[in-house]
């Protein structure tokens, strides 16, 4: 086997060797994510009720889905992935969200003919794969599908819905990964290496990125990466997704921002291409790369022109993840952390899924079909939900006090049911 385990390196040369196509891609096992086991009859209609996503059960012509659950207010309870098995589906959730996702299926399991395993994670191992590139990941795939071990229920392996260039593997407990002698692979202690090329992806995580009972699925883009369906039957929370989807304005979205180096001339925006896991020419001088952000968690994040735009949730070395409202976007891409008047800037990433955006004109919203349906303003009901107790918006979602009433709203697409965007964030 050709594990590189041993060899512990700093990022930035992990990114040149996978730049330069002398890795096929990272693995890092992920010990903050946790698992259940759903049995019995149709546990798929069960965690269809609970979930934004189709949740199709195990005759799937599909592996896996990518979905949010929710409370009844419409917020995160947490991100989960789902595995369809030949007689049960394997739930991943983030370890820190565990007890808070337990309860929550308990509480509303009541007489359903289903049984919960809630300690899978004590025998089966959870590990993050994410290729160098297309090439790369048809090979990993080979690669387990070729092993003699596949196939026994002790190990699975599934191609992440969020970003092709993923693929989740599970292990028995203790077990690595079967990479074989064609393979040359970083095996990340810990998962640095898997976060940090994540998060550059914009592709987000866990209960740090999406705070519980707190994080809303369409600010954090889970519609983008194909985690909510807006044809789907009636399921928990989804009154407040659909509404805002249709009738309200998402004013900002969970993104990864990157530290601008102050001898760095060139500050275009970095655009994330969903076919290779480091962009072009993303390497190029960065001799800050291996740095840590972690003491900026938990600061405020201002625009260029000193307007507080969110807080830092989430650091990997010279990378953040915060929300940003996209009005300040459409000015200079350049953001301050800890004071509007801080020496050091940051960038947004242009992460895959932002290729497609588009605005329509004002009062006009197109579906996926290509149908038009005028939109006037957000009626009261809906304006009422989107409040907290004090009459405020707690996440932002719907208009502001003292502007016009909404006559048009941002949309996207994801997977044909989603809508576009196309313009890019501002290069400099």
């Amino acid at each position: 086997m050709s594990l590189l385990s041993a060899v512990k390196e700093p990022l930035l040369s992990v990114a040149k060797r996978l730049e330069n196509g002398l890795y096929h891609g990272v693995c890092a096992r992920l010990d903050n994510r946790k698992l259940f086991l759903f049995e019995g009859r149709f546990p798929h209609l069960f965690l269809d009720k609970l979930t934004t996503n189709s949740i199709v059960g195990t005759h799937a012509t599909i592996d896996a889905t990518s979905a949010a659950l929710l409370n009844v207010k419409g917020r995160m309870i947490s991100d989960a992935l789902f595995y369809y098995r030949t007689r049960d589906i394997m739930v991943e959730v983030d370890k820190a969200n565990f007890e808070k996702v337990e309860e929550h299926f308990y509480k509303k399991r009541l007489r359903e003919n289903i049984f919960i395993d809630s300690e899978m994670s004590d025998i089966i191992d959870v590990y993050g794969v994410i290729a160098a590139n297309i090439e790369s990941r048809d090979r990993i795939l080979r690669n387990f599908l070729n092993d003699e071990e596949f196939g026994n229920t002790s190990m699975s392996m599934y191609v992440d819905p969020r970003w092709d260039l993923m693929i989740r593997v599970y292990m028995p407990k203790g077990v690595l990964p079967p990479f074989h002698d064609d393979l040359l692979m970083y095996i990340d202690e810990g998962d640095r290496a898997y976060d940090y090329f994540r998060q550059l992806h914009g592709v987000h995580e866990g209960g740090k990125e999406m705070v519980p009972e707190k994080a809303f699925p369409l600010e954090a883009n889970m519609h983008l990466m194909n985690g909510v369906s807006f044809n789907k039957g009636c399921y928990l929370g989804q009154e407040l997704v659909a509404r805002t989807f249709h009738t309200g304005e998402i004013r900002k979205h969970l993104f990864t921002l990157r530290k601008l180096y102050p001898y760095k001339e060139d500050r275009a925006t970095i655009v994330a291409d969903p076919d290779s896991i480091v962009p072009k020419n993303y390497t190029k001088d960065l001799a800050e790369f291996d740095k840590s952000g972690e003491e900026l968690v938990g600061q405020p994040v201002y625009s260029d022109s000193g307007k507080k735009t969110g807080v830092v949730l989430s650091a990997t070395n010279d990378l953040v993840v915060s929300m940003v409202r996209l009005e300040h976007l459409e000015d200079k891409n350049e953001f301050r952390i800890g004071s509007p008047t801080a020496e050091d800037q940051w960038q947004v990433i242009q992460p895959h899924w932002w290729e497609i955006y588009w605005e329509p004109e004002a009062g006009q919203v197109v579906e996926g079909d290509g149908t038009e349906v005028t939109i006037e303003e957000v009626d009261d009901d809906v304006e009422s939900e989107l409040q907290g107790e004090d009459g405020k918006d707690e996440n932002e979602v719907g208009k502001d006090e003292g502007e016009e009433p909404v006559e048009s709203i941002e949309v996207f697409e994801s997977k044909g049911e989603g809508r576009k965007r196309t313009s890019a964030l501002p290069e400099e």
